[in-house]
């Protein structure tokens, strides 16, 4: 893996090349900017997940964040609830969008409780999916 820190000059592409504008330039500079930067937007948001009784193990295995921003509590219908501190901003937020698709990975089990915007999110890039796969 690898990333740049910005782009501020001609860019060459075989034998063409062309001066990014000033709003290209920004825009190229946060899409290309450390992770910690890009993955920083929003605010600091609790996110509460459901998490299927049996795909905790699974879960606890594969999660993205580190232990400090989790918490886990196990529900009265014998699932668990998961709670993480994340930064999230709108729904076309990068913040956002990455834990939407990060939440989809583990299909159906489980389920996003909070935000609202979060949960919204997700749905809309399950429809985009399924609106893809099935015509």
């Amino acid at each position: 893996m690898f990333a740049l820190a910005r782009v501020d000059q001609n860019i060459e592409i075989s034998d063409k090349s062309f001066e990014p504008s000033p709003e290209h330039q920004k825009q190229l500079h946060g899409l290309l900017a450390p992770v910690d930067q890009v993955y920083r937007s929003g605010k600091l948001t609790k996110i509460r997940l459901k998490v299927d009784a049996d795909f905790e193990p699974v879960l606890r295995d594969r999660l993205w964040d580190d232990a400090e921003n989790l918490r886990w509590k196990r529900s009265a219908d014998g699932d668990w609830q998961l709670w993480i501190r994340a930064f999230l901003g709108g729904p076309d937020d990068i913040c956002t969008r990455e834990a939407a698709r990060k939440i989809l990975a583990f299909g159906p089990q489980v389920r996003v409780e909070h935000p609202a915007e979060l949960r919204g999110c997700v749905k809309e890039i399950a429809r985009q999916v399924l609106e893809r796969c099935v015509g």
